[in-house]
């Protein structure tokens, strides 16, 4: 009887234990900004297109605004009124073959895209930041030009779902 009692005041313990350390886990957009304390909001105007790929930038700034609303540490905001503004170009933009079939074929290729970022803390009127990016994905060719297309647009959205990801965690987190 004094063994199981002893015991079960073991199991309790280690359950307050585990219950009151945590786990140190959390939530995308739940912790601390490294962000001085002045700074509550983000301006992203359309980034500029420098690659020659026609309207490509257009989507990429609305990953970047989705990216930067989803992760909710910062209040993006219109026109360029925010404490920080993040301006952007589409510099590269490259199509690559990597894989070739029996036939001497293209049977899987890279698509690369590339954006020059720099971030101007508009209330002490300095940059904040600047930094060149690249991102790239493949994608498979099949005999349908259409389904083709298509896998070549997926990729360029795993492409602005990934720098878009890294613009949030260094402007946000500062790693």
């Amino acid at each position: 009887m004094n063994y199981r009692k002893q015991w079960m005041g073991g199991v309790k313990f280690f359950v307050l234990l585990i219950t009151l350390s945590g786990c140190g886990y959390s939530l995308s957009g739940a912790g601390k900004s490294q962000l001085p304390s002045y700074v509550h909001s983000l301006s992203i105007p359309v980034f500029i297109n420098g690659s020659g790929q026609p309207e490509i930038h257009r989507d990429l700034t609305d990953e970047v605004r989705r990216a930067f609303i989803s992760d909710g540490r910062i209040r993006v905001v219109d026109k360029e009124n925010g404490d920080l503004l993040l301006k952007g170009t589409l510099n590269y933009y490259a199509v690559r073959a990597i894989s070739f079939n029996a036939n001497d074929l293209v049977s899987e290729y890279w698509v690369e895209i590339g954006v020059a970022v720099v971030v101007t803390d508009t209330v002490k009127g300095k940059k904040f930041l600047s930094q060149n990016m690249k991102s790239k994905w493949n994608y498979r060719v099949t005999d349908n030009v259409v389904t083709t297309e298509q896998a070549r647009k997926d990729a360029l959205s795993q492409s602005y779902n990934d720098l878009s990801a890294r613009m949030v965690s260094l402007l946000i987190d500062r790693f």
